[in-house]
């Protein structure tokens, strides 16, 4: 069986995968916006590399450089109408570039991760072969809302999706607005899994005189509120004054976060990390006693699950998807968006009750091994595959 993704080839996600299906002997190559290297994959990338080959002219007044300009400017960035043109003037250029790839490799399915921009792509094609999609969060919770040429486009994509993969219950339902009721069948609920072998917790040895230590991994960006756990933290820091966060990501807001961090007089026990490999996230997560998740929308919650696994109590919003990732009060806790003095209190309660905390931990590790093993949740797609394929 050969399978092309046309997907995101600098994603993890995107990279597992690959991986899954090289080990399932399955024949795959990528289609990418974006120029990102996967050993032992083909990866064709969609966007011209100018930094090779000859210099071009800039057309500095072509229709292309104004839309680009607007599209990507920071201030405008709002724009959703202009992100969309951009976004469609985009598709007409890789239109033929697509089909070519496609008639050269001869797939037997074309699978797309995110219904935008890269679902897009492929529903604009006419292919002999299956098309899927896979629906990981924002791309439909968020862009249809932003502009009708986003609604336009993801009616389109899951009108022409002969399968619809959505990582959560909440994606399901999210997906249905967009279909007739006879197309709901399409829809496969498959979530998100981990390696449970790499998020071992035995793998790592603690430190027994380390301080109380809090953890965030997330961009830094408005969606995932990362001010509201400099808050708590600093709300927890005055009950227990040798307590240390440590926040990894990047993002938009990291400059603001600093500022934060200085104002509330936290430069000696907060921790501003840039983005880390993937592979060194279980070590990272080793070192937190609790993990905060105060995201403002998330359609279902990886990095919580990846805490758990490593037996580390979670402190969440009760927000979309999150709550299918989270047994309340039994591997962590929910609170309200914008809340950081019920995250400090939860914080606390942890921090204060040693074997509620552990007890937590061993909850939520059981919890990922019965409903998140990574293996076991992508075999659900190959059969699926198989099943198109027969």
């Amino acid at each position: 069986m050969k399978t092309c993704l046309i997907a995101p080839a600098q994603s993890t996600h995107t990279q597992r995968w690959v991986n899954f299906y090289l080990g399932s002997n399955l024949d795959v190559f990528v289609i990418s916006a974006e120029d990102y290297e996967i050993p032992g994959v083909k990866v064709y990338l969609l966007k011209r590399n100018t930094s090779k080959g000859k210099n071009r002219t800039n057309k500095r007044f072509s229709f292309k450089n104004i839309i680009k300009k607007i599209a990507y400017n920071r201030a405008l960035n709002q724009l959703y109408f202009i992100r969309g043109l951009w976004f469609l003037y985009r598709e007409s250029r890789y239109r033929d570039k697509i089909k070519r790839i496609i008639r050269k490799e001869k797939p037997d399915i074309v699978h797309a991760f995110e219904s935008i921009p890269f679902g897009f792509y492929g529903a604009k094609q006419d292919f002999e072969v299956p098309f899927l999609v896979s629906i990981w969060g924002s791309d439909i919770v968020q862009f249809p809302k932003k502009s009708f040429i986003f609604r336009n486009a993801t009616k389109k994509i899951l009108k022409k999706a002969k399968v619809i993969f959505c990582t959560s219950r909440f994606l399901g339902r999210k997906v249905k607005n967009y279909l007739s009721k006879s197309d709901y069948a399409k829809i496969k609920i498959v979530p998100f899994g981990i390696d449970i072998e790499r998020f071992n917790p035995e793998k790592f040895t603690k430190d027994k005189d380390r301080v109380f230590t809090l953890g965030f991994i997330k961009h830094f960006k408005e969606i995932y509120a990362p001010g509201d756990v400099v808050k708590a933290f600093s709300l927890v820091s005055k009950k227990i004054p040798d307590s240390h966060l440590i926040m990894i990501g990047d993002g938009d807001l990291k400059d603001e976060l600093k500022r934060l961090v200085k104002k509330l007089k936290l430069q000696d026990k907060v921790e501003l990390l840039d983005y880390i490999p993937y592979e060194k996230v279980p070590s990272y997560l080793s070192k937190m006693d609790v993990f905060l998740m105060p995201s403002l929308h998330d359609s279902f919650g990886v990095s919580a699950i990846e805490a758990q696994a490593m037996q580390v109590p979670v402190v969440a919003t009760n927000v979309e998807g999150i709550p299918k990732a989270i047994q309340d009060k039994k591997t962590g806790f929910l609170v309200p968006v914008h809340s950081p003095e019920k995250i400090a209190e939860k914080v606390l309660l942890l921090a204060r009750n040693r074997n509620l905390r552990l007890k937590m931990g061993e909850r939520g590790r059981e919890f990922v091994k019965e409903n998140y093993v990574w293996e076991r949740n992508a075999g659900v797609v190959l059969k699926v595959y198989e099943e198109i394929i027969s």
